[in-house]
């Protein structure tokens, strides 16, 4: 599959009725990105099974992505630490810069953004 292909595939996912099922807060980005990026992939993945060419594509870009992904993933579970320089995380921090270190700040100091959680860390 050529990349041309792989764009409009993924901008007919977007325009069609199954984007009923991708969950993205449009207040905050105009544009797919982070676990929903993800998602996709990992659906033209198992859609293209039989089709050689087109799911090693597929793979090989879900491959590329996933490695930053985890990256900034083990970072943030290993240290604490959340590089997420283009709002792609699932994670975010609850407050950015506060003066105030108590226990609540410890508890609530990162939120889980919903919309954009990998299928595989869903529960």
């Amino acid at each position: 599959m050529k990349f041309e292909n792989l764009m409009t595939s993924l901008k007919e996912e977007c325009s069609s009725s199954s984007v009923e099922d991708i969950v993205y807060d449009s207040r905050t980005s105009k544009c797919i990105k982070g676990g929903i990026i993800l998602n996709l992939l990992e659906r033209h993945i198992g859609i293209s099974r039989g089709f050689r060419n087109s799911n090693m594509l597929f793979a090989q870009i879900f491959e590329f992505i996933t490695t930053g992904y985890l990256d900034i993933l083990n970072k943030w579970l290993n240290f604490g630490q959340l590089d997420d320089f283009f709002d792609e995380f699932f994670i975010s921090e609850a407050f950015p810069k506060s003066d105030i270190y108590n226990s609540y700040f410890w508890q609530n100091k990162f939120a889980i953004k919903m919309d954009l959680l990998p299928e595989q860390l869903k529960m």
